[in-house]
């Protein structure tokens, strides 16, 4: 946003400069319009800029609550101990590192998901990117790692979670993403965990759910990317309305500087004999 606002206003800035050029140049005189759609181009800028903080604020309030929220998901699992395993590990304590392997390759944490403002000049951020990465199928990737984890935690039948009884209704972790059915046995591997939506069938609760596509079913996953799209399409008209400016102007005075430098080429260009 910093690099935006800084070409807006060189381009406010060269704005006299041009309108001084329209009228001192022939060529430009019957583009008239052409400056006084600039001039209202400007305008619209403005007005969209003045949009901006608090998308971005929205945009980074959605973002921390996901991070938050997932982040808790991830630490609660990171430490939850049965009586012999881990719930998510390979007999070991699973690391948050380790778990966001789960989600994304890429670290899914606070700076590169709340960050936006600050960083849009140094590096785009790829909030929706990152949030359509959570699907089952990372999270499938990750099971060669610790297919021996197993902990009441997870365990939705009898002497899991509720010790001496079942689960009545399915649990639901993360906000949805993870589901555990009534009956799930505790053993986290491919064969018991499939892909799946929070309300679909976890067939007679003796299997868990991991949201196929949590970006679009989870709501508060789905808000923060919205908000981040929203962001980034005022952001990217804003670049649009710039660029055409540019070309606006561009037009006019690319054709007296280019006259300008064929005159002073036939000054000192020597008479054929």
């Amino acid at each position: 946003m910093v690099a935006l606002m800084k070409s807006r206003d060189e381009h406010e800035s060269k704005y006299f400069d041009w309108k001084l050029h329209f009228h001192a140049s022939h060529e430009c005189e019957m583009n008239e319009s052409v400056l006084e759609e600039i001039r209202i181009m400007l305008e619209n800028v403005n007005t969209e800029f003045r949009t901006l903080p608090s998308k971005a604020v929205r945009a980074r309030a959605l973002a921390a609550n996901s991070t938050g929220r997932l982040d808790e998901f991830i630490t609660v699992f990171a430490n939850a101990k049965g009586d012999s395993k881990y719930c998510l590990g390979d007999g070991n304590a699973a690391k948050p590192e380790n778990l966001r392997d789960c989600f994304n390759k890429d670290d899914f944490g606070e700076e590169s998901l709340v960050d936006i403002s600050e960083r849009l000049s140094k590096q785009e951020p790829n909030l929706d990117s990152k949030i359509e990465g959570i699907k089952h199928q990372s999270l499938k990737d990750s099971f060669a790692d610790w297919s021996s984890a197993g902990c009441n935690l997870i365990k939705g039948a009898k002497e899991g979670i509720l010790k001496s009884t079942n689960l009545e209704e399915s649990l639901w972790c993360g906000g949805g993403i993870l589901t555990i059915g009534k009956a799930f046995q505790g053993v986290f591997n491919s064969e018991n965990v499939g892909a799946g939506e929070n309300a679909s069938n976890t067939k007679e609760g003796k299997h868990a759910l991991w949201t196929a596509d949590p970006a679009t079913k989870i709501v508060h996953l789905k808000n923060a990317s919205d908000a981040f799209k929203a962001f980034k399409t005022v952001q990217q008209a804003i670049q649009a309305k710039v660029k055409s400016i540019e070309e606006k102007i561009e037009s006019c005075m690319g054709g007296p500087e280019s006259g300008e430098n064929n005159t002073e080429q036939n000054i000192t260009e020597p008479a054929a004999t």
